[in-house]
């Protein structure tokens, strides 16, 4: 796996936690940013360990947030893209 991807994807997913919560708009623009790297990896466990891993910063973030639906945006942008990638 490129180091590179995973650098951009550990910095990415480090400059989410400066985004507040309540703003909605530069959350979703975050979320389709880390789903076009998470995209691009090529393992579809690795992929879902992402998921979890952004998932799971989201929760710790929003305490009684579940995970499924802290996963939600971002597991629905990685379907969308693999479906136009067809």
């Amino acid at each position: 796996m490129p180091t590179d991807l995973l650098r951009a994807l550990q910095l990415l997913r480090e400059r989410g936690s400066q985004i507040p919560l309540r703003d909605a708009p530069r959350i979703l623009w975050w979320l389709d940013g880390l789903a076009e790297l998470i995209a691009s990896l090529p393992d579809s466990q690795q992929r879902m360990a992402w998921v979890v891993l952004i998932a799971d910063d989201l929760c710790a973030r929003a305490p009684g947030l579940p995970l499924s639906v802290a996963a939600a945006p971002l597991l629905h942008k990685l379907h969308t893209l693999e479906a136009s990638r067809v």
